[in-house]
């Protein structure tokens, strides 16, 4: 029998890089019942200025959201299972679409499962990054046990599932539709130096030290041109980001700027004010900052980029891919022009309507 749209309701659970929260408005717009739980404690901590939903950046689009206290995980999973059993006394089938495993543990898990019942629940487990790169075979199981389906949001991750021999289907990232009018309201920058921001954190796993290296090698070939780099700073990478900034503060043609943790309309703005954006460099792949970046027509660095990424899209990705200290050197000789070519790009593959439209499809499939 096939599922009529409003005989199911999805419980987006999680808030894993705003994802949660654009897939549920998208979900709505096409008709679709859902809504974003969202653990009360990141509403109130000092990560919540980067997520929709939070006390920073409030609601623009209006999605229902529940904000769900969670002291402790078997808290949050009690107010969550209590959340469940009063939708299912208003639909017949329950999708729990999970982001990111790190906030999951097993026997609280186990827990709400007993307490909803699996007969009108459907799991499905969505990894981003970093939390299949670093999970265990144990959790792995696990998760494949109880799931419906497994996706992951960037082709590279589908290296991480052939590890592990799970069966993944990629849901690519939206890109943030305000986007749309933010384009309009900030103007680019007009001056002569080349402007980086780097809104990500610092790791190894993104190969943001790959990028300062090649800097360090090229900046006093450089000395004729001024280069100002701003960068968000993470509380919990600083101490990695400090040496090269102590390098890079000795050259008088680089001025470093070091910015907190921006709301999601302050990041808008210094990226419109930037030329060049940076996110993951090593991995790739499109992330969120690259694809809200390129949306934004602005000219993303990336290091080389795996094949599987390229035969995902079978497009010509509209990045700046860099492999030696010498690419750099001459990107930074001349200021680059709007990315326009990676507007279309986006809109092409990371757009509201191409998204939702394979993930109703893979709802379907499930129910």
């Amino acid at each position: 029998m096939k599922m009529h749209r409003r005989d199911y309701i999805v419980i987006n659970l999680g808030y894993t890089a705003n994802v949660p929260y654009f897939l549920t408005y998208g979900l709505i717009s096409r008709g679709i019942q859902s809504v974003n739980l969202i653990p009360i404690t990141i509403v109130n901590s000092y990560y919540g200025k980067i997520y929709y939903g939070s006390i920073f950046n409030n609601n623009p689009l209006n999605v229902p959201i529940f904000l769900v206290k969670s002291t402790t995980r078997f808290v949050f999973y009690r107010n969550v299972s209590r959340i469940i059993k009063f939708l299912l006394k208003r639909v017949l089938k329950v999708i729990i679409h999970i982001h990111s495993y790190n906030r999951y543990n097993d026997i609280s898990f186990m827990y709400l499962l007993k307490k909803i019942g699996l007969n009108r629940v459907k799991i499905v487990w969505h990894f981003h990054g970093s939390d299949l790169r670093s999970i265990s075979f144990d959790k792995v199981r696990f998760i494949d046990k109880i799931s419906a389906a497994i996706i992951v949001s960037t082709p590279d991750l589908l290296i991480q599932c052939k590890r592990f021999n799970l069966q993944c289907d990629i849901i690519p990232n939206i890109y943030d539709p305000l986007i749309d009018k933010i384009i309009q309201r900030f103007p680019v920058s007009s001056d002569n130096d080349i402007r980086i921001f780097i809104p990500t954190r610092f790791d190894y796993s993104k190969g943001l030290n790959v990028f300062f290296d090649y800097l360090l090698k090229v900046i006093e070939d450089l000395y004729d041109k001024r280069i100002a780099i701003t960068l968000v700073m993470w509380p919990r990478t600083r101490r990695l980001l400090y040496p090269y900034l102590n390098k890079l503060g000795k050259y008088n043609n680089v001025s470093l700027r070091i910015i907190p943790l921006l709301p999601r309309i302050d990041l808008f703005k210094y990226m419109m004010d930037h030329d060049l954006i940076i996110g993951q460099f090593k991995l790739g792949s499109l992330g969120m900052t690259e694809v809200e970046a390129l949306a934004l027509q602005k000219n993303v660095i990336m290091g080389p980029l795996e094949k599987i990424t390229l035969k995902f899209y079978n497009d010509a990705l509209p990045v700046i891919v860099i492999q030696s200290s010498n690419d750099l050197r001459i990107l930074l000789r001349k200021k680059p022009k709007p990315n326009i070519e990676g507007r279309k790009f986006v809109k092409k593959h990371h757009s509201m309507n191409i998204v939702i439209e394979k993930l109703i499809k893979l709802y379907s499939e499930i129910l």
